[in-house]
């Protein structure tokens, strides 16, 4: 079962997500804003300060090991794309066959990915 945040704290995690966000554009960086959401009643605020037709980001950490938060990471995604029309979806994880109706879609290893790749280069 996935763990219930409070609504509050889900709120306040995706603000300070958007105010870090903010800070460092304003500081010089570039950003690729990140969406995240925990269940479908997030939609109705999870999305709000994004760009549309931009590049957004996503993680697939923890969203792949039981069907209802699966469930949740392909509504939120259907939902994102319909939203936000992102140019480019970036997909912090391995690749998602159900998700190759989308055109728009980049997969970058995970950490972990990225870690056993180089573990299994340095030993041979």
């Amino acid at each position: 079962m996935i763990p219930e945040l409070l609504p509050g704290m889900r709120i306040y995690n995706c603000t300070r997500n958007r105010i870090l966000s903010y800070y460092l554009q304003k500081n010089g960086f570039d950003v690729i804003p990140v969406a995240s959401w925990c269940d479908e009643e997030d939609f109705d605020w999870c999305f709000d300060g994004l760009p549309n037709n931009s590049s957004i980001a996503i993680s697939t950490n923890g969203c792949k090991c039981f069907g209802y938060s699966k469930k949740i990471l392909f509504s939120g995604i259907e939902k994102l794309q319909e939203i936000k029309s992102p140019s480019h979806l970036i997909i912090c994880g391995t690749h998602i066959k159900e998700l190759d109706v989308y055109d728009n879609i980049i997969y970058y290893p995970s950490f972990s990915e990225r870690l056993m790749l180089r573990r299994r280069n340095n030993g041979k």
